[in-house]
């Protein structure tokens, strides 16, 4: 009994020190979204013409059809935003296919466009 007595406040004693301090109790970070590498070739659905992305240090260089550029750069999740260029879409949206593809989604005033990745 006398074991018992004593092996009791020593569990205690033990479980108090393994519980995280009030200031650090299970702080959740918020989860980084990885960037997809959009870099390639491209078929724009509308036209049927080429188009290129090109990975840039400072964003990423879309180069369209009619060899018009644009450099975009990542805004939050799948989102980008045009930061130089004279293009009428200012934001692109990336979308995986099913198929593993990736279509951008160009967000203007008119009707959306879309390019598919070829490569």
């Amino acid at each position: 009994m006398l074991r018992y007595l004593t092996i009791v406040p020593l569990l205690g004693a033990l479980t108090l020190t393994m519980l995280p301090a009030r200031g650090e109790a299970q702080v959740r970070r918020p989860v980084r979204q990885r960037e997809i590498n959009l870099a390639g070739t491209y078929e724009n659905i509308s036209s049927g013409g080429t188009c290129y992305i090109y990975s840039r240090r400072n964003g990423y260089l879309f180069v369209n059809e009619n060899g018009s550029e644009a450099l975009f750069r990542y805004r939050g999740p799948g989102r980008l935003e045009m930061v130089e260029g004279e293009w009428d879409d200012t934001t692109a949206t990336v979308m995986p296919l099913r198929d593993g593809r990736l279509r951008i989604k160009f967000v203007s005033t008119g009707k959306p466009g879309y390019w598919d990745r070829t490569d």
